[in-house]
């Protein structure tokens, strides 16, 4: 039995300059697979903004297929096996992760992967070839002993990948993922060298604790494919420090460029720079002694030592770039994967319907740009057909959301425009109210709020509300709600006058 409610006469208002709110939570929901766009970017599914002390957190939901085709890790021109080859492993990699569970930033946050380099790199939309090398490997992933295979992967390795123990060593033993040849890469970062004053080293060194105030010697002591890793030693005033080449790699790519922004990363022989400081645990550094007659800032002789090495990436699983070479070759992208995840073929794997993206964490604004969304806070929807830019703040612990201009008028209601006559009609809208709330009608002629009435409260339950018309035109009637917490919603399941 719908409870019926007289709103009484209207009221002529003005669209208030400010509608933004704040929440705990706010959805994004693409209607008709239309996206949301952030940072040039463009996501399917759902969108999540949510608010935490440390700031907003962006997570993206969406399907596993649809989330592999916004995988971006290759050139799409490249050739389709080699696409294909990196589309088996991109779903691995993604299998992988969830099996394990969530980890790091995913627990803390509430995601199940993340959209960056730490996991893989994943921009929303996708190119078309791309999307048919995912398409062609549906649902294909490499397996070892029953379970989801550790795929990894990097851009470049020189000539040879690595064995995992020897670059991960808390890893164990994976027999998929020992070394073997990569030939032919046409990369950039096959091979890369530079020299890093003594002066630089020393204090990069020392920073990171590895190294006192006089620096003596920088050594690599190389170890044999599959006995551990190749190790860098330190001889320094404190004494004899002996690390991974890994460990040395993630030192120098966080000290560098912090202690020595201009220099660090170093300038490629093409003048522009590398894209890391060291770019992979294979290196040898070796010290020298400099000439240089034309130095201004320092004696024409100085030590240095150059840090020289192959590849890109951490090296371990498939080279991309020897993926390509491959399949130039002519290989397909079942030989491509079985060659650098040794002995492993594709086979079929059953994913979950939908899984979480962390796009962002951290974050002091949002900026989004909608087509027709569906709009939830706090998990209950709100209003549908919503569309245009939103920006989301973070305020303390909460969401501080602008919506965009007029954002409590779907779209969807542009067919409840109707010609009315005052005094000899009256326009009711009615819905189903979810919990105890406040209800008022407001009156719209295209997209400005023409009149609007008092809040009346309204109990649980299906409501009618009813709108003496006391104008004459084509007008659009909404009936809006608002809840004890500030969110406001809309329902417009009956229009009719009589």
């Amino acid at each position: 039995m719908l409870a019926f409610v007289s709103l009484g006469a209207a009221q002529d208002v003005e669209p208030s300059s400010d509608e933004s709110f704040t929440t705990d939570r706010i959805e994004l929901v693409a209607v008709d697979d239309v996206a949301v766009g952030w940072n040039d970017q463009q996501y399917p599914g759902r969108f999540i903004v949510d608010g935490r002390t440390s700031g907003l957190v962006i997570i993206n939901e969406v399907e596993p297929e649809r989330y592999l085709v916004g995988i971006r890790e290759v050139p799409a021109e490249w050739p389709l096996e080699s696409l294909k080859a990196q589309a088996v492993a991109a779903r691995t990699y993604l299998a992988w992760t969830l099996s394990r569970g969530r980890a790091g930033s995913g627990v803390t946050y509430g995601f199940d992967i993340c959209a960056t380099t730490a996991c893989q790199v994943y921009l929303g939309g996708g190119d078309p070839r791309w999307a048919d090398a995912v398409s062609q490997t549906n649902s294909e992933i490499l397996m070892y002993n029953g379970s989801p295979a550790q795929a990894l992967y990097s851009s470049t390795t020189g000539g040879r990948t690595r064995h995992v123990a020897d670059v991960f060593t808390s890893s164990g033993d994976l027999p998929y993922l020992v070394a073997v040849d990569s030939a032919d890469e046409d990369s950039p970062f096959v091979e890369w060298s530079y020299g890093v004053p003594i002066e630089h080293l020393t204090e990069i060194l020392q920073a990171a604790g590895l190294g006192g105030d006089v620096l003596f010697d920088v050594h690599v002591v190389v170890a044999p494919d599959g006995e551990g890793p190749s190790m860098v030693e330190i001889r320094s005033s404190a004494g004899l420090r002996s690390v991974d080449t890994w460990t040395f790699r993630s030192t120098m790519n966080r000290w560098a460029e912090r202690l020595f922004p201009d220099d660090y990363p170093a300038l490629r022989p093409d003048g522009r720079r590398y894209p890391q400081v060291v770019l992979s645990p294979t290196f040898e550094v070796d010290r020298t002694l400099v000439v240089d007659h034309g130095r201004s800032d320092g004696p024409p002789q100085y030590v240095e030592f150059v840090i020289a090495g192959n590849g890109w990436g951490h090296l371990v699983g498939m080279s991309q770039f020897g993926a390509k070479a491959r399949a130039d070759a002519g290989d397909d992208y079942q030989g491509i994967l079985s060659h650098y995840y040794v002995g492993l073929t594709p086979t079929a794997f059953e994913f979950p319907d939908l899984i979480t993206v962390g796009l962002g964490w951290k974050l002091d604004r949002v900026d989004l740009e909608t087509g027709p969304v569906d709009v939830y806070i706090d998990g209950r929807l709100a209003i549908s057909g919503v569309e245009g830019p939103w920006r989301m703040e973070s305020i303390g612990e909460r969401v501080k959301v602008s919506p965009p201009p007029g954002w409590d008028v779907p779209k969807s209601l542009a067919n409840s425009s109707k010609a009315v006559n005052p005094g000899s009609e009256v326009v009711s809208v009615a819905g189903f109210v979810a919990e105890p709330a406040e209800g008022r009608i407001v009156v719209y002629r295209g997209d400005r709020i023409v009149a609007v009435t008092r809040w009346t409260a309204v109990e649980r339950g299906p409501v009618r509300l009813f709108w003496p018309v006391d104008r004459s035109g084509t007008l659009r009637v909404v009936g809006q709600l608002r809840y004890p917490d500030g969110t406001t919603g809309t329902f417009n399941s009956v229009l009719s006058a009589s």
